[in-house]
């Protein structure tokens, strides 16, 4: 769990850094990626949905639509789409 944590914070910081002021009309996207062993991925998927997206909710990162890269067994991978301040 602490491990989740760092992430987020890490992903925080790298969105933050991304999020600086821009005229792009596109959004900035940020991928966000745990490195979970394959038997453990469903109860990954839980801890992730009861802990990590509130979190992602708050800060106002929500999942793409866009259809993410394909990704190995091992690896839980999120597009966040957020538009830059102007």
């Amino acid at each position: 769990m602490r491990k989740i944590i760092s992430s987020l914070a890490i992903l925080i910081l790298q969105f933050s850094l991304l999020n600086a002021p821009t005229d792009a009309a596109e959004p900035t996207l940020a991928r966000l990626a745990f490195w979970v062993p394959p038997e453990r991925m469903s109860e990954f998927e839980a801890v992730y949905a009861e802990s990590v997206q509130p979190v992602l909710d708050r800060i106002g990162l929500f999942e793409s639509l866009r259809p993410g890269r394909a990704t190995i067994d091992s690896v839980h991978s999120k597009l966040l789409p957020a538009r830059g301040r102007n």
